[in-house]
């Protein structure tokens, strides 16, 4: 199993971290994916010539991306790869994580590494699988609303092939599981609990606030000054850590788990 890293070497603080980051964490073959939503003509050649999605150069490039590295785990001789974007915190024992985690994993199947979520979310204790060695369980989510990243995901082959055809027009952004899920490209999505992976608290590159917006202004305020900047810093740790920890275990069944 090889690492795909979704970076841009436009924002070269956060490319140098996580190149150099993985590097030190795994001994896996590691790919950039680097496509700039920026450059339309950037993108990957077999992307419909259509964007059917009303996205922003951000959400655009981040989804071409991750259509690439499914693209490469396609191609490859593995039952799956690992995707990782570039603000991602990897565990020390990331490789053994792996292994033991590929073991269990479906080919049409993603487990994610990384997840938070707005509100409480409810995953299913019943079906849950305990990773020997890793302190992981693996759980279902009661619907697949709750997955909301794409950070850190283990994909099978079968799954990577599934939503290479059901997204070759960007009609939905890269961490769209429900989407995936709805329409068959995988057959299953589960979290790996309590989550391996952390984020770096990183200033987001996918611009989801328009530049003209007043929480746009307020920030870009803020990064003028190094107060500023640590103010920005501690907001987005705390949301984090707010948001890491919403997941609920319920001894209820998920018609996720019934499906597969």
């Amino acid at each position: 199993m090889d690492i795909y890293v979704i970076s841009i070497p436009r924002f070269r603080e956060r490319f140098n971290y996580i190149h150099e980051h993985v590097r030190a964490r795994s001994h896996r073959t590691v790919h950039a994916i680097c496509v700039d939503g920026a450059q339309l003509d950037s993108l990957p050649d077999f992307l419909s010539t259509g964007i059917a999605g009303d996205f922003n150069p951000g959400q655009i490039g981040c989804a071409a991306a991750h259509l690439l590295a499914y693209e490469r785990i396609v191609a490859s001789d593995a039952e799956a790869g690992f995707v990782v974007e570039d603000d991602v915190c990897l565990p020390a024992d990331i490789d053994g994580i792996l292994d033991k985690l590929q073991a269990e994993l479906a080919a049409n199947e993603v487990i994610s590494l990384y997840n938070r979520t707005i509100k409480r979310e409810k995953f299913s204790r019943l079906d849950a699988v305990a990773v020997n060695g890793t302190g992981i369980t693996l759980v279902y989510p009661m619907t697949a609303n709750s997955m909301r990243t794409s950070a850190a995901c283990l994909v099978g082959r079968e799954a990577a092939r599934g939503i290479l055809a059901c997204n070759r027009d960007l009609r939905y952004v890269a961490d769209d599981w429900a989407a995936f899920y709805r329409s068959d490209a995988i057959g299953s999505i589960r979290l790996a609990h309590p989550i391996p992976c952390r984020m770096r608290s990183f200033q987001s590159t996918i611009g989801y606030s328009r530049d003209g917006s007043l929480s746009a202004r307020i920030r870009n305020l803020l990064l003028h000054s190094y107060i500023g900047k640590q103010l920005i810093t501690l907001r987005r740790r705390l949301i984090f850590w707010v948001k890491e920890r919403n997941i609920v275990l319920v001894d209820e069944r998920s018609p996720i788990s019934v499906k597969t």
